[in-house]
């Protein structure tokens, strides 16, 4: 990896600095919260955008009693409150969203928010709002038609049945209750590449927990496969943000990390050295990497569409978005061949106008 390319990864993945001075202090030893508390207010200016408010409650369990007054403090507490009610809301309701799913017989993969919340330490909330699902490519049209069947629409498909997987790797569905669900068929974005990806994840997906009412069949991601789609999401997020060094932190502190299946793994997908990268930053909160791992997976070999997200990713230059077009039909609709790209035109231009509207992406 060149030097520029390691910057480039380095640029997307950083969090603001307001936001890595809240981290600072939330993952400090004991004696040094005082001081990294008062830093990061002094970083937001006593101020904290929303932007970092779904790390506020990782903080409430430094800050002990007393304080009542202080504005930063009472907004963390608050913030904290309103987490727990909103997580226990969204898991009474996580069997009534992947019903439909599991109705259809797909075996779905229970993805990032509700997922990783579970890592977390004792005391320490992840908020999430949405829920997501992984399903098998040849499987998401019947799993779209079962949850149209329950009345669930999409705000971005006037005609979501006529959803394609090579040329996106989500779709998002509304339910009638006001529900919000990220149906995925692809776990990362296509200009990372869908060779082997859901092979192998799948292959290695387990239980989500114990077997709950409504829930029996659901599966999720091996703690090392989490890990991975955080960090490729992570690079595919149109703001950087430290919510990925806080959910990387609770996988690696909750139980022992196969290292050698995420060095693996990461070197199939041709991920080592953003997943590298990422791992160097999260070592700056957290001793639980063990030495060496970081350096490794930067060493390995990726390919040159990993450092080319951002010429494109989220312009709104309609040159730049044409070329988009073009790296979907490529890397996603035709795996690298442009004769099959060229063939796959019209499939793709069914796919485009049962949008509305021109393609737009948003953080996950």
């Amino acid at each position: 990896m060149r030097p520029g390319e390691r910057q480039k990864l380095v640029e997307a993945l950083s969090p603001p600095a307001d936001q890595l001075a809240l981290l600072d202090a939330i993952f400090s030893p004991e004696e040094e919260f005082a001081s990294k508390f008062e830093a990061w207010r002094r970083a937001c200016k006593g101020a904290p955008g929303l932007e970092s408010a779904v790390l506020w409650p990782l903080v409430v369990p430094r800050l002990g009693k007393g304080g009542d007054g202080d504005r930063l403090r009472d907004q963390c507490r608050e913030a904290y409150r309103l987490c727990w009610a909103k997580n226990a809301l969204m898991r009474g309701r996580l069997a009534r969203i992947v019903a439909p799913a599991l109705a259809a017989g797909s075996q779905p993969i229970l993805l990032k928010g509700n997922a990783i919340a579970r890592h977390y330490a004792a005391g320490r909330l992840r908020g999430f709002g949405d829920t997501d699902i992984l399903v098998a490519p040849e499987r998401v049209t019947e799993v779209i038609r079962a949850y149209l069947a329950q009345g669930w629409t999409s705000p971005k498909f006037a005609s979501p049945e006529l959803f394609d997987p090579r040329f996106a790797h989500a779709i998002e569905l509304h339910g009638p209750e006001g529900d919000v669900l990220d149906l995925h068929c692809q776990p990362f974005h296509h200009w990372i590449g869908w060779n082997r990806d859901m092979t192998l994840l799948e292959r290695e997906a387990v239980p989500f927990g114990p077997s709950e009412a409504g829930l029996l069949g659901l599966r999720t991601l091996r703690r090392e496969h989490h890990l991975l789609h955080l960090v490729a999401n992570a690079l595919a997020s149109r703001e950087a943000s430290g919510k990925w060094i806080a959910d990387i932190i609770a996988l690696v502190e909750s139980g022992d990390m196969d290292w050698q299946l995420l060095e693996r793994d990461s070197r199939a997908l041709g991920i080592g050295p953003l997943v590298g990268v990422a791992l160097e930053q999260v070592s700056s909160f957290t001793q639980a990497i063990p030495p060496g791992v970081a350096r490794r997976l930067e060493q390995q070999k990726a390919p040159a569409r990993l450092f080319a997200f951002g010429s494109w990713l989220y312009s709104d230059d309609w040159i730049t978005r044409f070329g988009e077009h073009g790296a979907v039909l490529l890397i996603g609709g035709a795996g690298g061949s442009w004769l099959r790209a060229i063939c796959s035109v019209p499939a793709y231009l069914r796919f485009c106008l049962a949008r509305r509207g021109l393609r737009q992406r948003s953080a996950a």
